[in-house]
C-alpha cells in the first residue's frame, strides 16, 4: 500500500482542488456532501477540509464557532487556507433578531484579498497551510443573536 499526502491549501480554484482529491461526477459537485464529510464540497474547499476524509483530529476544531471571554462574545473564529481562496468571496453576516430575517454583512474577504466590513478580523501566524481567523464585535454591538459564515464562488 501507498499513501498519497495532498497539501490542503495549494489549489488556485475549484476545479484544481475536485481534480486533486479525484472528485468526478456528482462527487464534484459544490454542493455534493461526501460521506466522510459534516458540508458540502465547497465547504470543504474554503475551510480546507479533505473532502473523503473530513475532519482529520490533527485539524483541531476547523468548523466555525464562537469564542467566548467569561460569559460574553469575544468573536466567531474558524480555520481557512493562509490567504483564502482566490475564487472565493467569505461573507460573516449577523442577526441581532433571530427570525426576523435581518442578517447583515459585518465582514467580507474576496479572494487573496483583505478582510474589509464593520467589524474587526484577527487572523492568527500561520499554522501549516492554515491559520485561525476570527471575526470580532465591536464593544458597543449588541452580542446576542445569530452569525454565519456565507461561501460563494467569485
Amino acid at each position: 500500500k501507498s499513501i498519497q499526502v495532498l497539501p490542503r491549501a495549494a489549489y488556485s480554484n475549484y476545479a484544481e482542488w475536485t481534480s486533486a482529491y479525484g472528485l468526478t461526477g456528482v462527487e464534484a459537485l459544490p454542493e455534493t456532501q461526501l460521506h466522510a464529510s459534516v458540508f458540502g464540497n465547497l465547504i470543504n474547499y474554503a475551510l480546507a477540509i479533505d473532502p473523503r476524509a473530513g475532519i482529520s483530529p490533527a485539524q483541531g476544531r476547523p468548523l466555525p464557532h464562537f469564542a467566548f471571554n467569561g460569559q460574553s462574545l469575544s468573536g466567531f473564529r474558524f480555520l481557512m487556507p493562509l490567504n483564502g481562496r482566490p475564487d472565493l468571496r467569505y461573507t460573516v453576516e449577523q442577526n441581532s433578531s433571530p427570525g426576523s430575517g435581518g442578517w447583515r454583512v459585518v465582514a467580507v474577504k474576496d479572494g487573496n484579498a483583505p478582510w474589509t466590513g464593520t467589524w474587526n478580523v484577527f487572523q492568527e501566524p500561520a499554522k501549516g497551510d492554515t491559520r485561525w481567523t476570527t471575526v470580532i464585535p465591536p464593544p458597543a454591538i449588541h452580542r446576542h443573536g445569530l452569525m454565519r459564515l456565507k461561501v460563494e464562488t467569485r
